[in-house]
C-alpha cells in the first residue's frame, strides 16, 4: 500500500488496494496523543497492561466480524522481545480474541532481526518481505484477523497477510490500535 499525496496511510490508491494480500482493515484511533502515549508505555515502558485496553478499543471497532475467523498476529523480533519480556502485538490479540470470543492461535514465526522504526516505506518494505514465515498450522480456507500495534507503512502487514495466505487463509483481515 502506497498512501497518495498529501493523504494519511489509510487513504490507498485503487491500483494498491488490487494488490494488497489485505483484504480488509480496521483500525481504532490515530497515532496521536493519548494512543501514542499508550503504544509508548506498552512498547517501551513494560506496561503490559496497557495491552489491555488497547484491544478493547480495537473490540469497540471491530462490531461486524464474523465468529469463523482466527485471530493472530505480527510477530515482533526476537530480540525485541527478549528486551521487552513480551510481544505486545501478540498481548493485544490475545485479549482481542477473548473479548471477541474468537479463537486465538499463533500462525506466523518471524525471521530475522531487521527494526523498522525509522526505516522509510521502501526500505520497510524490502527488510521484511520475507520476513514472516507459516508455523505449519493448515489455513484451509480460513478467515484470519491479524493484529498490529501501529500502521506506518503497511509494510508488515501487507508481508504478514501474504504469508497467512500462503498457508491457505481465503480472507486476512489486518486490525491496528492506530494509524500513524
Amino acid at each position: 500500500m502506497r498512501s497518495l499525496k498529501g493523504k494519511r496511510t489509510k487513504y490507498v490508491c485503487a491500483e494498491c488496494r488490487r494488490q494488497a494480500p489485505i483484504d480488509a482493515l480496521i483500525s481504532a484511533t490515530s497515532y496521536e496523543v493519548v494512543a501514542k502515549e499508550l503504544v509508548h508505555r506498552l512498547k517501551f515502558g513494560r506496561a503490559s497492561a496497557a495491552a489491555n485496553a488497547i484491544a478493547t478499543s480495537i473490540a469497540q471497532r471491530c462490531t461486524d466480524v464474523p465468529s469463523d475467523m482466527i485471530v493472530t498476529y505480527a510477530p515482533t523480533a526476537a530480540k525485541r522481545v527478549r528486551i521487552r519480556g513480551y510481544d505486545q502485538s501478540q498481548l493485544i490479540a490475545k485479549r482481542l480474541a477473548k473479548q471477541l470470543g474468537l479463537p486465538y492461535c499463533r500462525l506466523l514465526r518471524r525471521v530475522g532481526q531487521t527494526r523498522q522504526v525509522g526505516a522509510s516505506r521502501q526500505q520497510r518494505k524490502e527488510q521484511i518481505q520475507h520476513a514472516f514465515q507459516p508455523t505449519g498450522n493448515k489455513l484451509t480456507s480460513q478467515r484470519v484477523i491479524v493484529v498490529d500495534d501501529i500502521l506506518t507503512t503497511g509494510a508488515t502487514l501487507e508481508a504478514a497477510a501474504a504469508a497467512l495466505k500462503q498457508a491457505g487463509a481465503s480472507h486476512v483481515t489486518a486490525v491496528v490500535f492506530a494509524v500513524a
